[in-house]
């Protein structure tokens, strides 16, 4: 029949109208619907589709024996498989990830609380019996809290006022412990039955195909085929009935009828070992939210004066907390404390406003003793108590110990209260330290329990700004350029590192350009040029080794006087190993001959006269002018350009000897008359040495 046909939730209750009653008009189709699967876990045959509002529903009519094959897999039903499947469909209704436990059987489930990550540890077992969970199995790790779930079922001939006696008797011997236990109420034979046969279906159809083919050999293919449709049909029904099921189970649903076993006498469902903490019904609209509120009830219980991050589920990360400390670096830096809110701005107000770390509005962050109270009062109260003086050192693990002490109980995660060690420091311009040794101020999350933080003097912001500049245009160091205490000792380490890789080279240009000077003649006591510069900047690097506190040093830095731009001095001083170098393995004998012909006066001495002076100028200029170690190279190329130039000068021809004979071959005659008297002349004189010379004569 086309009525018939596609037939929905919707168009059944429109055919049943009038015999459908509800009690809100209006929901007529929910009822249908819950009637319908209900049905479908008892009688294989009806199908409905997964769409949840309005789905399809469909009779499959077979005369398969498809029960014939569930009897033969009967007996792989047993406890074990029971509790491992409802294990399973409670481990998926409160959203668990985890798939392996640990040695306690315990599997780790991490959560988002008010912004920070916490851990929480959830274990399976049957609680009345302490062979299988023993008081250890009930004992939290430290910083987490323990849900121990027990299952919606027992043996027969036990009950859950069993499961309720053990818990009261661990809470009377002492057991203490941030663990709830989760006590469900039992499932009625009703709903085990649908356990059973799920347990039954799931052997064979979840397994290897061998499995299904093994149980249903007696069946033909085609029958096969039909029966296994069937029951992959019931096997889901039976699988979202006992969803529900588990959710009434557990207190995350209102009991109906034939669900659960009515027992009046469990009425404690959530039970606390720590004393501390009484849980509430559990409340949500399904299982998951009702894990979700009450892992929210623990954590506030155990921390009620933790920060309030929002939205709460979403967690702080290091990488928004190092942008948090980046603003409170740039306003203590600033005369009034206030800077405009960049980067990651958003984040910046999350946390700032919710931890009292400054108070960000909407384009600016403040920072300031009037918006560091919450933690500026506290921690002078720890530290009179600790008998501590303002001046005098703290390590980072005491200031933990202070933000752990303080009531209500915070419960920050460490890369959080470093952000509030990181602001008390800037704040109160204290410097970092590890080991005995000046550090730079770590980022969230990488701060040391053994890290000290000091009192230290500082420089005026505009010494220090000079120096942030001259740091750069000298050495090439980039500095915070905001004035802190941390700022100023990372500043001056490295610029004492820089200064001592480079004394050796600075020292060791100055005698060799002056030895160059003296070689070509220059006037050594000039107050510019490369000699001037050289010693400058020798005597820079001098200075700024020996300065004695790190606030010399920055004054130093910034009020030094050079000759040249601090450009100039930088080329210098990043040139002066190979200039010293070049310099040092010059030959310069090979200039000898230009400066004597120089002193001739002659064209000669003017040309080689011009090369000394290219030479001289080069060496007189600054680096970043002309470079030395071409300048010298092109002085040698001058050098021998000049000397190829030079003809030497043609001797006189000596006076012709008696037995000298002089020949002469016209141009253009040939040359057998020559070469015959050249063979007579050297036969009569063969017992001599005889000298043949020629030439052309132009």
């Amino acid at each position: 029949m086309p009525a018939l046909k596609e037939l929905t939730a919707g168009r059944l209750a429109s055919l049943n109208h009038g015999s459908i009653v509800s009690p809100l008009p209006g929901s007529e189709v929910g009822i249908v619907l819950a009637k319908v699967k209900d049905w479908a876990r008892q009688v294989p045959e009806i199908h409905v589709d997964a769409e949840s509002r309005n789905p399809i529903i469909r009779v499959q009519l077979s005369d398969v024996d498809y029960e014939s094959v569930v009897e033969r897999a009967r007996g792989e039903d047993n406890d074990g498989r029971r509790r491992e499947l409802l294990k399973e469909l409670v481990r998926d209704a409160l959203g668990l990830t985890a798939r392996d436990a640990d040695v306690f059987g315990a599997y780790a489930h991490s959560v988002i609380w008010r912004g920070s990550r916490r851990a929480v540890d959830v274990v399976f077992g049957n609680v009345r019996d302490a062979s299988w969970l023993t008081d250890d199995h009930f004992r939290a790790r430290p910083g987490t809290w323990r849900v121990v779930i027990d299952h919606p079922f027992d043996e027969a001939g036990h009950s859950a006022a069993e499961d309720l006696a053990r818990v009261d008797r661990m809470k009377d011997t002492g057991l203490q412990s941030r663990t709830v236990v989760w006590l469900p109420r039992f499932l009625a034979e009703e709903r085990m039955r649908d356990v059973r046969r799920l347990v039954v279906l799931d052997w064979l159809l979840g397994g290897a195909g061998e499995r299904w083919t093994t149980y249903a050999d007696h069946l033909s293919e085609v029958d096969r085929v039909q029966a296994r449709a069937i029951l992959e049909t019931q096997r889901s029904a039976l699988r979202e009935g006992l969803r529900r099921a588990v959710q009434e189970a557990y207190g995350a649903a209102a009991p109906t009828a034939g669900t659960i076993i009515d027992d009046s006498s469990h009425d404690r469902v959530l039970e606390s070992l720590d004393r501390g903490f009484t849980p509430a019904h559990p409340v949500g609209a399904d299982l998951g939210a009702a894990f979700s509120h009450l892992i929210d009830q623990a954590f506030s219980s155990t921390y009620p004066g933790h920060p309030r991050f929002e939205p709460a589920d979403t967690e702080i990360t290091p990488r928004e907390l190092a942008a948090v400390y980046s603003h409170i670096e740039r306003a203590v830096g600033d005369r009034d404390g206030r800077v405009r809110l960049e980067s990651d701005v958003a984040a910046v107000r999350r946390i700032v406003n919710a931890l009292h770390v400054g108070r960000a509005g909407e384009t600016h962050f403040v920072f300031g003793d009037d918006g560091f109270t919450t933690w500026g009062t506290e921690f002078e109260r720890a530290a009179a108590r600790d008998g501590l003086q303002p001046h005098d050192a703290v390590q980072v693990n005491q200031i933990r110990g202070w933000i752990d002490a303080m009531r209500p109980e915070l419960g920050l995660r460490d890369e959080v209260s470093d952000l509030v060690i990181l602001a008390w420091v800037a704040l109160r311009q204290r410097a970092w330290y590890h080991h005995g040794a000046p550090v730079a101020a770590p980022k969230p999350g990488q701060v040391k329990p053994e890290m000290e933080l000091r009192t230290e003097p500082l420089p005026t912001v505009e010494d220090y700004r000079q120096a942030v500049a001259r740091a750069a245009a000298l050495f090439g160091l980039v500095a915070n350029p905001y004035l802190t205490a941390p700022a100023v000792a990372e500043l001056t380490e490295r610029l004492r590192t820089e200064v001592a890789s480079r004394v050796d080279a600075a020292n060791g240009l100055t005698p060799k350009v002056e030895d160059a000077y003296a070689r070509l003649g220059l006037n050594a006591a000039g107050t510019s040029g490369r000699l001037a510069t050289a010693r400058a900047v020798a005597g820079l690097i001098g200075r700024l080794r020996t300065a004695g506190d790190r606030v010399k040093l920055v004054e130093l830095l910034a009020h030094a006087e050079l000759p040249v731009t601090d450009a100039a001095a930088a080329k210098s001083l990043s040139s002066a190993t190979i200039v010293g170098e070049a310099l040092h393995a010059y030959r310069w004998e090979r200039l000898d001959p230009l400066l004597e012909a120089e002193r001739a006066g002659d064209d000669a001495g003017h040309k080689g006269k011009a090369i000394i002076n290219t030479l001289r100028t080069a060496l007189q200029a600054d680096e970043i002018t002309t470079a030395a170690k071409k300048a010298l190279e092109a002085a040698v190329d001058g050098v021998f350009a000049w000397l190829a130039d030079r003809k030497p000068p043609l001797l006189p021809r000596p006076p012709l000897k008696p037995d000298d004979v002089s020949l002469t071959l016209p141009k253009g005659s040939p040359s057998q008359p020559v070469l015959a008297k050249l063979a007579a002349f050297l036969t009569a004189h063969q017992n001599q040495q005889v000298v043949v010379e020629w030439r052309v004569q132009e």
